[in-house]
């Protein structure tokens, strides 16, 4: 936003130096012209700067770990995920007010993350797949849930870290 704003003033002074026809002709020897009004603005100031536009990198969203408890805020679902580089395990803790088994097969997740982010896991239990992109900070992931507790459906879906 601030860009646009530089960007916006820069327009203006350029705007109102043309409209004020730079002060007059010139002369010859190095001078600077003469003004034609002497009152009017910028006359016999130098030109103001141009501003500079600096850009921040942005840290990709996966340098944050996604390791820990999280939980969905639309289904209320518990995941333990574990990240080894751009893999994904870990186990679905439970739903809602419901624990489940983590050496049930069926609570096991497997997934995987890529550089820039995104993630994608899975689960036997109701069917659970999930894929979504995690957040600059490393406390979300925003993305879509597929269960099929009570029918099948897809649920858009944000994932909070505890």
């Amino acid at each position: 936003m601030n860009a646009i704003r530089r960007k916006l003033a820069l327009a203006q002074i350029v705007a109102i130096a043309l409209l004020l026809g730079a002060c007059g002709g010139g002369g010859d020897h190095g001078d600077p012209p003469p003004c034609a009004n002497p009152a009017a603005p910028g006359c016999g100031d130098p030109p103001p700067a141009s501003p500079v536009v600096t850009t921040t990198p942005t840290q990709p969203p996966a340098a944050a770990n996604v390791t820990g408890g999280w939980r969905s805020l639309a289904r209320s679902w518990n995941f333990s995920l574990k990240q080894d580089g751009s893999d994904l395990s870990g186990v679905v803790v439970g739903f809602k007010n419901v624990s489940y088994d983590p050496s049930d097969p069926m609570v096991q997740i497997t997934g995987s993350i890529d550089s820039g982010g995104n993630v994608a896991f899975s689960a036997p239990v109701f069917g659970i797949e999930f894929s979504g992109i995690v957040e600059p900070g490393g406390l979300k992931i925003t993305g879509t849930l597929r269960d099929c507790a009570g029918g099948c459906r897809n649920y858009g879906e944000i994932l909070e870290k505890k």
